[in-house]
């Protein structure tokens, strides 16, 4: 039989799920024969589309590193909000979408960044030539320069990191906890575990 909580294997004549602690809702002995629910017999949750639930998570994740634009991502995460009925898959496509979000939210503010120094370094510059009558050195905000680049690949960085573990994480139906995003998540489509389904 097969723990309808966590997907493993058990013992027919369990009560409780040995792996997991649930209660075993099917009677003992009670076979699968709805072809859809035969891969299920070996442990593996099946997504509509043919593949497990937990690669499928995983492939959502890592989509999100293939560039800026998160083209693939929110196809993925789409067909699953819409199609799959898998509470878990389904929080795990919102949660990716939250972290695209996010992270696209902190590289607007850099960018904010960037045309404020654009903007302070031209009105520094106006006031240098005014006073010195054309004859000052004009600033170049290099140095700023330098600091939002630096910043801008640290958020990458911080990104795929999340991307990449993320989706490791999902290949054994577990989430890697990032509270802010969990929390948005568990808001809107139901309750994320820390340790998974």
């Amino acid at each position: 039989m097969v723990c309808k909580n966590c997907g493993k294997e058990i013992d027919d004549n369990s009560v409780t799920c040995p792996i997991c602690g649930a209660p075993v809702a099917a009677a003992p002995g009670q076979g699968q024969t709805d072809k859809k629910e035969a891969p299920a017999a070996a442990g593996v949750k099946m997504a509509e589309i043919g593949i497990s639930i937990a690669l499928f998570a995983a492939l959502i994740y890592w989509s999100g590193l293939m560039g800026s634009i998160p083209v693939v991502p929110v196809l993925l995460a789409g067909y699953v909000l819409i199609k799959e009925k898998d509470q878990w898959l389904r929080a795990v496509a919102l949660k990716v979408i939250a972290i695209m979000v996010c992270f696209g939210l902190l590289f607007g503010f850099i960018n904010l960044l960037v045309y404020f120094k654009e903007v302070m370094v031209d009105i520094i510059n106006m006031l240098l030539t005014t006073i010195s009558l054309g004859t000052a050195d004009r600033i170049t905000g290099v140095f700023f320069t330098d600091i939002l680049n630096i910043l801008t690949y640290i958020v990458l960085f911080i990104r795929d990191l999340f991307l990449i573990l993320s989706g490791f994480k999902a290949l054994k139906y577990r989430n890697l906890r990032i509270p802010v995003i969990d929390d948005l998540v568990n808001r809107h489509i139901g309750r994320m575990s820390i340790t998974g389904r």
